[in-house]
């Protein structure tokens, strides 16, 4: 039998080539060296009898059997990680586990270091690894170096598991001191300040922006732009002392008032809610322990839905509507 004289490890190296197409990436990932990959690859294309991959300028490129293997090699991998995971049962209170989680900035503001705070008192053993959102974040999913992707369900693949955490909306944020707006604020108003907004596709590949997007298609102008920052949580620095205004998230609005001076106004046009939801492999669902997770974010997301986020957004919603019946 031949699986016997094959060494399986080659295949979590074979599965990083065929993903990273480069020698040095694929180390990077795997966290070997550069040198024990190319060695790898040596002895992948003596069993194979095949060169796998081959350079073309600086990429790897597949051959035809290396592009034929990639599908049912990396379903091996993570099929093989997720058994090797599992244990009897999921103890809390014993575990030493370290779990991996990706979201934006705001997720981790909002709602995933509250997760971490509930799970120092829940379960003391357990750490996090919090990654910077990446795109397309699907990919991570795929991989199974995650546990949970938190982010906007549209976002998430069809392909693996999903559940909803919360509903957000929108609304207006502006420093206390502005001398434009003051306690209410108008489509007018929108459209002559000057905006700060978060553009993470910048560094995600160019990641549509959900609001620029809605603008565009329902009121057919675009935001002056006073200043463009990379994560949603540094838009309440470049708003305070100014008057221009900002478009975020009810709950990092909620997150952020006090620490930066803001008033937080309800949106004179009404966008729809979107759901913020926590996605993970398929092969996972069984996993004892990202079920415990799992649940231990939905417990915080509803704890924090019941509180003065909830009445936040809420107010957001129905605002609009009031003054446009009245």
């Amino acid at each position: 039998m031949r699986l016997k004289s094959f060494d399986l490890n080659l295949l979590m190296v074979l599965d990083a080539l065929l993903a990273e197409r480069s020698t040095t990436r694929a180390a990077k990932r795997l966290n070997v060296s550069q040198p024990s990959v190319s060695n790898a690859l040596a002895r992948l294309r003596a069993y194979f009898e095949d060169d796998l991959l081959t350079h073309v300028g600086h990429r790897l490129i597949p051959t035809t059997l290396g592009e034929s293997l990639k599908d049912s090699v990396h379903e091996l991998v993570v099929r093989a990680s997720a058994t090797l995971d599992r244990r009897p049962g999921f103890n809390p209170r014993d575990s030493t586990r370290t779990f991996t989680l990706m979201g934006s900035d705001y997720a981790s503001a909002v709602l995933i270091a509250e997760v971490a705070r509930r799970a120092e008192e829940l379960a003391p053993g357990v750490s996090f690894e919090i990654r910077r959102l990446e795109y397309p974040a699907h990919e991570q999913i795929e991989s199974g170096e995650i546990d949970l992707l938190v982010m906007p369900e549209m976002y998430l693949s069809r392909n693996h598991d999903q559940e909803t955490l919360y509903s957000e909306t929108f609304v207006c944020v502006i420093w206390r001191g502005n001398t434009r707006v003051q306690d209410e604020i108008g489509i007018d108003d929108l459209s002559k300040l000057r905006h700060v907004i978060a553009d993470p596709g910048a560094s995600l590949g160019r990641m549509p922006n959900i609001i620029d997007r809605w603008f565009d298609d329902h009121i057919g102008w675009r935001r002056r732009i006073a200043a463009r920052v990379v994560d949603f949580t540094a838009i309440p620095q470049f708003v305070r002392g100014t008057n221009r205004v900002a478009i975020v998230h009810g709950r990092l609005a909620q997150y952020c008032a006090a620490e930066y001076e803001l008033k937080i106004l309800p949106l004179p046009v009404s966008m729809p809610l979107i759901n913020i939801s926590m996605q993970w492999h398929r092969l996972r669902s069984s996993d004892s322990g990202v079920q415990w997770l799992r649940s231990l974010m939905k417990t915080v997301a509803l704890a924090q839905g019941s509180g003065l986020a909830a009445k936040l957004v809420e107010a957001a919603v129905r605002a609009p509507a009031k003054r446009r019946s009245s």
